[in-house]
């Protein structure tokens, strides 16, 4: 199923005043999907990164689709996720069930982004709201591609079960596909680290502060200022 775009900001369309937004501010993508990483990096930005007046926020969650297992007479049995049916909820229902869902989930979804919204207008922080149907890895990367964000912030699962997991292979690609772009997140201890790899051969820093590399191919975050972000390419 294709990705929507459910809410009021249509960020494919670039005109004049978005062109001006990118060139007067610096552009955040912040990828929220109200559990308790995500809850934490953001708490931990709006008091230490977050810079009013002079930052504009998307504030994008994406609503994982079902796919279509089978098909019955009477229902059609739907799996939530993708691949593999172990350890992935799977549910029979009609599709008039499913568009209930569906529109209840995009409700519970536009409640919560509009609380941080108002939050961060509250802090002289302007932000927009994207709110997509489909594979989280696959519109994480098609939003970046169509806003071109200086930075990402994204939270973790303790469990490492989920999208940003380093051990998913996924998000190894994601990683790779977004190695101009920072992917910043909250470790266990709840400090700031940045999940791209160093491996690759090129790619562009962006300085919040000092970015220390580890030997363990992860960048993290010893100091970071709420200066504006200033590129220098790594060779």
């Amino acid at each position: 199923m294709s990705s929507t775009t459910l809410c009021e900001n249509k960020y494919n369309d670039k005109d004049s005043n978005e062109q001006e937004l990118h060139n007067k501010k610096r552009i955040i993508l912040f990828a929220f999907n109200n559990t308790e990483a995500s809850r934490a990096i953001y708490q931990w930005a709006l008091e230490n990164y977050f810079q009013s007046e002079t930052d504009h926020i998307y504030l994008l969650s994406v609503i994982k689709t079902p796919q279509i297992l089978s098909q019955t007479r009477t229902a059609d049995l739907w799996i939530f996720g993708a691949g593999m049916l172990s350890g992935v909820a799977v549910e029979m229902f009609n599709y008039k069930e499913y568009l209930h869902w569906q529109q209840k989930k995009e409700a519970e979804v536009r409640s919560y982004l509009e609380e941080l919204k108002n939050e961060l207008s509250s802090r002289n922080i302007t932000s927009s709201m994207i709110i997509i149907e489909g594979n989280p890895h696959d519109e994480i990367l098609n939003v970046c591609d169509n806003v071109n964000p200086d930075v990402v912030l994204m939270g973790t699962s303790l469990n490492k079960k989920n999208l940003f997991s380093r051990s998913s292979s996924k998000v190894s690609v994601l990683q790779k596909k977004l190695t101009s772009t920072p992917i910043v997140t909250l470790s266990r201890e709840n400090k700031p680290q940045q999940l791209n790899s160093d491996s690759s051969k090129k790619k562009i820093r962006k300085t919040f502060g000092f970015i220390k590399h580890s030997l363990c191919q992860r960048a993290s975050y010893s100091s970071l200022s709420k200066e504006k972000n200033t590129y220098t390419k790594l060779e």
